[in-house]
């Protein structure tokens, strides 16, 4: 949860409203035909309507998962209740239209009642509502449970790429120390402003975070290759600075940008970071540096960044997200795009 492509999927309010709409359509349905209204005569209209509700009751399981994102409580509650209560009219439902020992209530039996009609759809009201509620709750357990395990393997992914950052700011800080000791010192105050945002042991933070450590990262190496360095921003309106993502997602495309691209290069060149919202509600980060002097492929010491944020990105959006790379007119593009969540 590696390499696989960024996938189309609806929004959880959408398919919130989608399941109210075919609730409520089933719902008149369905009481339309139990209530007499419309001749339930017909053995094929009696199993099709037991099927919708088990269809229903189906969606409404599926859009628990949903939800969660969900910040309003009451549409949340809704949902709850809209996934147990329809179990009770199930019930109702099946012995009218399916069993054939039933047919539709007459008048003398509305106004009397049968003891064991109201025992016989209690008890198969409750069996079915029980085995739904287990069904929320086992759920319910494995997504917290899948959650911890990707959390955990997430901070492992994120402290594995910590070091190598720190690693390469070292090297050009001592780089420095020698020949332009004014330079290497307030390299070093950049470097610990970095430390506070990079090296936090949060799942996430926001993307302005994730872009003031690209910003700190490059003034470090701006004053190791000067004027060799130069850096494009374009960043689109109506891009969600407050958008939460997990740390050192972007960072290291820049980082090998310089690495592998920039920095091998006699004359240096340009680094252009590009930033959009997209449809569908994504974000797509380009990260496009000139290729190096001595080789016109991606060397091989960036795989592993790569592959690395790979894993980060599957265990953080499932398959709701894509890493492509590649070559055109000399140059090495790296395109990222993750959901707005």
């Amino acid at each position: 949860m590696l390499i696989k492509k960024a996938s189309f999927f609806l929004p959880a309010r959408l398919v919130l409203y989608f399941i109210f709409i075919v609730i409520a359509f089933s719902a008149g349905f369905s009481l339309s035909v139990t209530g007499g209204f419309v001749e339930a005569t017909n053995t094929f209209v009696r199993v099709l309507l037991f099927s919708t509700w088990c269809a229903i009751l189906s969606l409404l399981i599926g859009g628990l998962s949903f939800s969660e994102q969900v910040k309003n409580s009451l549409v949340d509650i809704s949902i709850r209740a809209f996934a147990v209560l329809p179990v009770f009219v199930i019930g109702f439902s099946y012995t009218v239209n399916v069993d054939p020992k039933f047919e539709i209530l007459s008048d003398e039996q509305l106004a009397s009642g049968s003891l064991y009609f109201v025992i016989r759809n209690g008890l198969l009201s409750a069996i079915m509502s029980a085995v739904s509620i287990w069904l929320l709750r086992m759920i319910k357990s494995r997504r917290l449970s899948w959650r911890a395990e990707s959390l955990s393997k997430l901070l492992e992914l994120q402290s594995r790429i910590r070091p190598h950052f720190l690693f390469n700011t070292l090297n050009t800080i001592s780089s420095l120390i020698h020949d332009h000791p004014d330079q290497a010192e307030q390299a070093t105050v950049d470097l610990s402003d970095l430390l506070r945002t990079g090296l936090k042991e949060d799942a996430t933070h926001a993307l302005s975070d994730e872009i003031e450590l690209i910003e700190g990262y490059l003034r470090i190496e701006k004053l190791r290759l000067g004027d060799r360095l130069n850096v494009d921003w374009q960043l689109g309106e109506g891009l969600p600075l407050d958008q939460q993502m997990p740390p050192l997602l972007l960072q290291p495309l820049v980082e090998n940008a310089v690495i592998h691209g920039i920095s091998r290069r006699a004359d240096g060149g340009t680094l252009r970071i590009e930033g959009r919202r997209i449809r569908f509600g994504r974000i797509r980060f380009t990260v496009t540096n000139p290729l190096a002097d001595t080789d016109s492929r991606p060397v091989e010491g960036n795989h592993s960044a790569l592959e690395n944020i790979r894993q980060r990105l599957a265990l953080a959006y499932e398959e709701r997200y894509g890493l492509k790379t590649r070559i055109e007119g000399g140059q090495f593009i790296a395109e990222l795009t993750f959901p707005i969540t």
